[in-house]
C-alpha cells in the first residue's frame, strides 16, 4: 500500500493519485504490510485498538517511496478477476470511510465482547493474511486508468450502515440451514372394493291384526274425473259395497250391500264379483275374448253378446204351426242385445259381417243420444271361431264384465255400480 504524503490515506500500489485528496502519489511512502480489511473498512468501537480512529499506529511512514516489487510468476496464484462495479463501489466506500469517521464524534467505548466476523466482499474467496506473513500476495494489477484516479464523492456510494446490513444479511443466509426436500410420499395401494351387499327390503308396517300394508292403493274417481278418496290396501281381503263393507257407498242404489272383494297380496290384486246384480266391469285396452253371454259397457249402454248357436230357435207349435218371423241371413255368427233392465231386453242386432263397428255417429250399431259414446267407440269382430272386443281409443273407455276371479294390474280401472275406481301400485 502507498500512504498519501498529504492526507495519510492508504492507497493501492497501482494508484497514481490519492483516492481521498487527489494528490500525486509519487512522493508517498510505501507501507510494507497491508492492513486487514476489517481494520481499513470498519473500525469497531468495541475493539480497544480501534477506539480512536484518528490515530494510525498500525503503519509507520517510510521516508522514501518504494515501488512494490512484482510478484514472482511461479508463486503467483490464479489471477483475480477484474473488479466489478459492485466491488468498485464497496472499495470506494472503504476508501472514503476514514474521512467520514474523522469528523464524527468519538463514540463511548462499549464493554468488550467478541468481535463479529466481517464478511469479505471479493469475487472469489482468498486466504486472509496472518500476522506472521511478511507480505500479502498482491492481486494482479489491472491497467492503469484515470478512472481510478478521480476521487469518489461520499454521497455516490453506500453508507457503512448499508454495508453492515448487507453483510449481516449474507451471513444469515450462509448460516441458515438448507431445507431438505420432503421425501415423495410412498404410493398407497388402493383398497380393494368391498363386496356390495344388496339392501334388504324392510318389512311392510304391520296393521290391523298383524296384516302387512302393501304397495297398492284404491283411488275413487269423482264425477269430474279427478282423484277423490285414496284407500291403502292391506294384505288380505278388502270388500266394497253399499253397507257392511270396508269401503261403503250408501247412496249408490246400483251397488249391492256386498258388491265385490279384492284379494290383495304384496305382488298382485284379484277382483271377485260377489253375485251383484249389476256386476263388476274392468276397462280393456287391447282386443280381448268376448264369450257368449258376456256383457260390455259402452258409454251408458249395456250390451250382451250371444253366439248364434246358443240362440233358442222359435220352434214349432204343438199343432204343427210355425211362428212367422224375419228371415235370418245364412252368414250370421251372433247377435248383440241391448239390456235396459234385469230380464228386460230392448233391441237385438244380428252380427253377420266380419267386424262390427259401434259408435255414436258412425258404425254398424250407433247410439246418437248417448253423449258418453265416442264417434268411433269400439268394435266386435270374429277371428276364426272366437269373438273378440276392442276399444278404439274412446274418451270414456270400454268395460268388460268380470266373470269369476279376475287378476288386475296397477293402473286398471274398475266400474262397480255407478262408482269408478283406479288401482295404483
Amino acid at each position: 500500500m502507498i500512504q498519501c504524503p498529504q492526507c495519510d490515506q492508504l492507497n493501492e500500489p497501482f494508484f497514481k493519485f490519492c483516492l481521498m485528496c487527489g494528490a500525486t502519489l509519487s512522493g508517498g511512502a510505501a507501507v510494507a504490510q497491508k492492513p486487514s480489511r476489517a481494520e481499513s473498512v470498519r473500525p469497531r468501537p468495541e475493539q480497544p485498538s480501534k477506539s480512536e480512529p484518528a490515530k494510525k499506529t498500525e503503519v509507520a511512514p517510510v521516508p522514501a517511496p518504494v515501488e512494490p516489487a512484482p510478484a514472482p510468476v511461479a508463486a503467483a496464484p490464479e489471477a483475480s478477476p477484474a473488479p466489478t462495479p459492485e466491488s468498485s463501489m464497496e472499495l470506494a466506500a472503504a476508501r472514503t470511510e476514514p474521512a467520514l469517521l474523522a469528523v464524527e464524534p468519538t463514540p463511548e467505548p462499549e464493554p468488550a465482547r467478541e468481535p463479529e466476523p466481517v464478511p469479505e466482499f471479493t469475487p472469489e474467496p482468498a486466504a486472509e493474511p496472518t500476522p506472521e506473513s511478511a507480505a500479502p500476495e498482491p492481486a494482479s494489477q489491472p491497467a492503469a486508468d484515470d478512472t481510478f484516479a478521480a476521487p469518489v464523492e461520499p454521497s455516490a456510494v453506500s453508507s457503512p450502515d448499508d454495508d453492515e446490513e448487507l453483510g449481516e444479511a449474507r451471513g444469515a443466509l450462509a448460516d441458515a440451514p438448507m431445507e431438505t426436500p420432503a421425501p415423495a410420499p410412498a404410493a398407497v395401494r388402493a383398497p380393494e372394493p368391498a363386496a356390495v351387499v344388496a339392501p334388504v327390503a324392510a318389512p311392510a308396517e304391520p296393521v290391523r291384526g298383524g296384516r302387512r300394508r302393501t304397495r297398492f292403493t284404491l283411488v275413487v274417481i269423482r264425477d269430474d274425473a279427478t282423484d277423490g278418496e285414496r284407500v291403502a290396501l292391506d294384505e288380505g281381503i278388502f270388500t266394497v259395497g253399499r253397507e257392511g263393507a270396508q269401503l261403503e257407498f250408501a247412496d249408490d242404489v246400483y251397488m249391492d250391500p256386498l258388491h265385490a272383494s279384492l284379494d290383495v297380496t304384496d305382488g298382485s290384486v284379484t277382483v271377485v264379483d260377489q253375485g251383484s246384480v249389476n256386476g263388476v266391469f274392468v276397462q280393456i285396452h287391447t282386443a280381448v275374448p268376448l264369450p257368449s253371454g258376456g256383457e260390455v259397457r259402452v258409454g251408458q249402454q249395456l250390451l250382451r253378446f250371444e253366439d248364434i248357436d246358443a240362440v233358442r230357435p222359435l220352434g214349432v207349435t204343438a199343432d204343427g204351426s210355425e211362428l212367422l218371423g224375419a228371415p235370418v241371413p245364412s252368414d250370421t255368427w251372433g247377435r248383440l242385445v241391448e239390456v235396459v233392465g234385469p230380464d228386460f231386453e230392448s233391441a237385438a242386432f244380428l252380427l253377420h259381417k266380419p267386424s262390427i263397428l259401434i259408435g255414436r255417429e258412425k258404425g254398424d250399431i250407433t247410439f246418437p243420444d248417448d253423449g258418453y259414446v265416442s264417434g268411433r267407440h269400439a268394435r266386435i269382430f270374429r277371428e276364426g271361431t272366437r269373438t273378440l272386443v276392442e276399444d278404439l281409443g274412446s274418451s270414456n273407455g270400454t268395460y268388460l264384465r268380470a266373470i269369476g276371479p279376475t287378476p288386475i294390474r296397477a293402473g286398471a280401472m274398475l266400474l262397480l255400480g255407478q262408482q269408478l275406481f283406479r288401482l295404483d301400485g
